[in-house]
């Protein structure tokens, strides 16, 4: 192997700080070097015709060449080394203009990198093969990048050539900044005039294929030959179908401000960007999930429902939150408000009020018929649904829909579950829930009451009877104890049978009357006021002063307790009923910092008692309960609250009654726990004593697995006269249901599968004492889930997706803070059940809807699904790849605008009279 090196001056350029003759001497003592020299200007036809003749005269194989770069002239000494006959590729340049001369002013140091670079370059250049060059063919078709005025004109331009063309555009229309203009230089001509008929002109060509709304993905291949990835954004609109009428804009109640007139107009989030778009098809700004939506377990979508509240446009309100949400009055009474704390808006001034006028608007149906259901094509499946709390009620309604045969088996005497046991009147009226789940059951729902798993039925008994499949949403109705001495006394509740005993204070199960003859007087007056004849009386044959009431016809009596009312002696009594509420006296301890500890103590206030205080082992940071508008309003109601102390021993008196609580300080760590909170330890030596008529522990509940471990031999049901097959249910039986360490029902995160096929879990007996809204999501997706399972799915499929989140900036926005809730007074309320929260009007729902941001763009209202004649509107698109192949790739991506608030001296932004040169062209644009 012989090799040559060669040094170039380059007049100056290397030689003032590389001395290039030490950098020759140093080559020649390198192996296989068989010549090494400098000159002046190399790439020169001189210094060409030096190499020349040393490859002739010396016989080189391999030349190295220092000099500028190689992208400037590699190419003039391949052709050197090919017109003497060697391989072009046995070539090896050596950039030291670049990486050496320019870059360092130490003659000293740049010569010896200079050494460097060159030596490495002999040595690299013995290790070099001679290459061949092949003949590829070319695919003739050439790839345009941008919709510009340049990228439109090179289009044309090789489609005129013959060629296939395909342009790709970013935005919805081809265009680019020059549609923005108002006049072009140097003429002045109209912009419009002259880009329009170009633009309809690349749209029509035989050879050019538009891909408006897509981006370059990614780019392979070579010279000739690429492959190019597009990705195809989803325009939520069919293009086939669209006309471009235009009607879907005047339907979108969503304004955003318009791109195309530099932020000085607003336009629809669905919308064309100018009248002259090309192509004139509609396309739906969606910019990423609301963040109020991707928190909500349910998914509702309250984007959708503000603002067309804020356009008044409230029966269509009601539509879309009934579309995903059954129970509209009664989770905007008593929701905790995730969406409320995802919002965008709390980082500029308040969040949207979204429970208040969700509330506002699922109580118009209390003064509107119901909304009209389509009509459900029925299916043949039977689903069972045990526990009709809010997670089997929402499973039962969205089955329902899917047109299945859907029953729910309640153990109870009545629906609701929490709903109704747990939460008192004066946050969430009887009749407002009543309301909610008679829809529920008007869509052909059946109900079985007083019918409990594990006594009344089985799990193998409900597949015995046809059941195609079972959600257990038995919830979590069992009160947590605290594990202290005298927790059994009398006096001490379980919030959970407290608040239930308040909320069935009514009619519980058939209401018969009942007459005690050892203490009726026999004034007759029971007679007098009975509406419906049930009591007669007889004269006393002793006494004929005395009349003896008798029940005459006891099915006719229908409980509305006239006469127990008029009743001088007590005698009657009405078997159904049960006090109002349990004996709690006057001064109450509530033990607990969560939404049930506040509802039990606001509720000891109306029963009576005068002194009522919240223990909480931790700080107001630390508790559960809402502090805005739950621990706020129950202080207002003269609920005292002592942090940081835990009680140790409830102390009783010799009847067994509650007489006091030991309690104990303790102090906050730094140190969080699995919930996030800060950890507590006790503060020695720091016990004390609070007297006590009551105790209410909320602490938490869990469930009972009392269901799991009865044997019962099943030979008819309650809900059914047909004898069945006898079935021994011993604990844990029928595949062995599984429990997790907390004992609560296993089943799968995602799908809510448990480890019994075709048995699906969810909701409080799956995590534990949950939220409403956390159980109708438990609801929605067991819905889901079963709907797959019958029809065969992938039950995951499609379900685990973390979609991209919207993030828009609050900058620059004007500050308007929320609408606030009217509530009744603390006098007016603090002796009755009565509903604290009065709610929205009209006028305050709409001011308060008008403050949403529309972070995501596209409220997804569905108005343009209903204004669209062509039917085009397609919501559920999805993003497409498109692989083209081409020969040639033009880019012509244009600029973007020089952010001009980098040049503080010229105050943009903060002057009104500085426009940037676009903004000025929209301002006085001919075109509009």
């Amino acid at each position: 192997m012989r090799i040559g090196a060669y040094v170039c001056e380059c007049g100056i350029n290397i030689a003032a700080t590389v001395d290039v003759e030490k950098v020759v001497e140093h080559v020649k003592r390198l192996p296989y070097v068989a010549v090494s020299r400098f000159y002046k200007y190399m790439c020169s036809d001189p210094g060409q015709e030096l190499i020349k003749k040393d490859i002739k005269e010396l016989k080189l194989d391999r030349v190295v060449v220092a000099s500028c770069s190689p992208r400037m002239h590699e190419p003039t000494f391949r052709k050197v080394l090919k017109d003497m006959g060697l391989n072009e590729y046995c070539l090896e340049m050596v950039n030291i203009r670049e990486q050496c001369s320019w870059v360092h002013k130490n003659k000293e140091e740049a010569t010896e990198k200079a050494k460097s670079l060159v030596q490495s370059a002999v040595f690299k250049v013995g290790l070099l093969k001679p290459l061949e060059k092949k003949t590829v063919g070319v695919t003739p078709a050439a790839l345009v990048v941008g919709g510009g005025i340049a990228g439109i004109q090179a289009a044309i331009d090789i489609g005129n050539m013959g060629f296939k063309t395909y342009l790709v555009e970013r935005s919805p229309s081809i265009g680019g900044h020059m549609a923005q203009l108002d006049k072009t230089f140097p003429t002045m001509d109209c912009s419009a005039c002259i880009l329009t008929p170009k633009m309809v002109d690349v749209a029509r060509h035989c050879n050019v294929e538009l891909l408006t709304y897509s981006e370059i993905e990614s780019v392979e291949g070579y010279v000739g030959n690429f492959k190019v990835k597009v990705k195809k954004k989803p325009r939520y609109v069919d293009m086939e179908k669209c006309t471009g009428c235009g009607e879907c804009f005047n339907g979108c109640p969503v304004e955003l401000p318009n791109e195309f007139d530099e932020g000085y107009g607003t336009r629809h989030a669905i919308y064309t960007p100018f009248p002259q778009a090309v192509p004139l098809k509609a396309t739906i700004d969606k910019r990423g999930k609301h963040p109020c939506r991707d928190v909500c377990p349910a998914g509702v979508g309250a984007p959708g429902y503000v603002t067309l509240v804020g356009r008044g446009k409230f029966y269509e309100a009601l539509r879309v939150i009934k579309e995903r949400l059954p129970f509209p009055s009664i989770c905007g009474r008593i929701c905790h408000r995730p969406c409320e704390e995802a919002c965008t808006r709390k980082d500029l001034d308040d969040p949207i009020q979204i429970a208040h006028i969700k509330r506002f608007v699922g109580d118009l149906e209390l003064k509107i018929p119901a909304i009209e259901i389509p009509p459900i094509e029925t299916r043949a499946e039977k689903i069972a649904i045990v526990g009709g709390g809010p997670a089997g009620l929402t499973c039962a309604h969205d089955l329902a829909l899917k047109g299945y045969h859907v029953s729910i088996f309640e153990a109870a005497s009545v629906l609701g579950g929490m709903m109704r046991f747990g939460i008192p009147a004066f946050r969430l009226p009887k009749e407002i829930l009543e309301r909610e789940i008679s829809d529920i059951l008007a869509l052909g729902v059946q109900v079985h009451l007083n019918t409990a798993l594990g006594k009344d039925f089985t799990l193998q008994d409900l597949f015995n009877r046809g059941f195609k499949s079972v959600f257990l949403s038995i919830g979590a109705q069992k009160g947590k104890k605290m594990n202290i001495p005298g927790e059994d006394l009398n006096g001490v509740f379980q919030a959970i049978d407290f608040l239930k005993d308040i909320n069935l204070g009514r009619v519980i199960t058939s209401s018969l009357v009942e007459i005690n003859e050892n203490l009726c007087i026999g004034c007759g007056k029971c007679e007098e006021v009975c509406y419906y004849g049930v009591i007669k009386t007889k004269p006393d044959t002793k006494n004929p002063k005395k009349k003896n009431p008798q029940i005459y016809k006891k099915y006719l009596c229908r409980g509305c307790g006239k006469c127990a009312s008029v009743c001088p002696s007590k005698a009657i009594k009405l078997s159904g009923f049960r006090d109002l509420s349990p004996k709690i006296g006057k001064k109450v301890l509530v033990i607990g910092g969560g939404n049930a500890a506040l509802d039990a103590a606001r509720s000891a206030i109306r029963l009576g008692a005068n002194d009522v205080s919240i223990l909480y082992r931790r700080t107001r940071e630390e508790m559960p309960a809402e502090p805005d508008w739950e621990i706020d309003e129950t202080e207002k109601e003269g609920v005292k609250l002592v942090y940081l102390v835990a009680p140790t021993r409830v102390v009783g008196d010799k009847n067994g009654n509650v007489k006091e609580v030991e309690c104990i300080r303790m102090q906050l760590l730094d140190e969080k726990d699995t919930s996030g909170r800060r950890k507590v330890k006790p503060i020695l030596d720091s016990e004390f004593k609070i007297r006590a008529d009551s105790i209410i522990l909320a602490i938490g509940q869990e469930l009972d697995t009392d269901f799991l471990s009865k044997e019962i031999d099943l030979e008819m049901t309650r809900w059914s006269s047909k004898k069945v097959v006898p079935v021994a249910f011993p604990k844990n039986e029928f595949d062995d249901l599984k429990l997790t360490k907390w004992d609560t029902i296993h089943s799968d995160p995602v799908t809510l599968e448990t480890n019994i096929e075709g048995v699906f879990s969810g909701g409080d007996a799956v995590w534990g004492a949950g939220t409403v809204i956390e159980a109708i999501g438990a609801g929605k997706r067991a819905a889901d889930s079963i709907d797959r399972y019958i029809n065969g799915k992938d039950l995951r499929e499609g379900r685990e997706e973390k979609p991209e989140i919207a993030k828009p900036s609050v900058e620059g926005l004007r500050k308007k803070h929320m609408v606030p809730m009217r509530y009744l007074p603390v006098k007016e309320r603090i002796k009755n059940f009565k509903e604290v929260e009065l709610g929205y009007s009209e006028e305050e729902a709409i001011e308060e809807a008008r403050r949403c941001l529309n972070c995501g763009g596209c409220s997804e209202c569905y108005e343009c699904v209903n204004t669209c004649e062509a039917g085009a509107i397609c919501h559920d698109m999805k993003e497409e790849i498109v692989e083209l192949d081409v020969g040639a790739i033009v880019v012509a991506t244009g600029f973007d605008l020089f952010d001009p608030t980098q040049k503080l001296e010229y105050a943009y932004g903060k002057s009104k009279n500085v426009k940037t040169g676009l903004e000025f062209e929209r301002l006085v644009s001919a075109s509009g």
